[in-house]
């Protein structure tokens, strides 16, 4: 479909073409990006075999497994948190008062 037919894509090309035609490219790349994620989460299940995310700090991590890579130290343990300490645990109804810049 013509990006001129659509509402979205109307105003999309009222900002100029330049803009028009990165934001088209930028989307399918996101798209392209998604459905790569997608298509390994659905070969792999997941990072740890169970569709968990393996956190930068270690945490989310059903157990260690040489695929994990940069997680793991020469000795094959798993390597010590860097953002131990910035990890505040916070209530889902006080999120919103949290001062990200403190």
């Amino acid at each position: 479909m013509r990006m001129r037919h659509s509402p979205e894509g109307a105003k999309i090309l009222h900002m100029g073409p330049r803009l028009a035609m990165s934001i088209m490219n930028a989307t399918r790349e996101l798209e392209k990006i998604v459905m790569d994620q997608q298509e390994r989460e659905r070969v792999g299940g997941g990072a740890g075999g169970d569709g968990d995310v393996v956190m930068a700090d270690g945490t989310g991590m059903s157990g260690s497994s040489p695929s994990m890579g940069s997680l793991l130290t020469g000795t094959g343990g798993i390597a010590m948190p860097v953002l131990t300490a910035s990890w505040v645990v916070v209530k889902g109804e006080d999120w919103e008062m949290v001062d990200c810049a403190a």
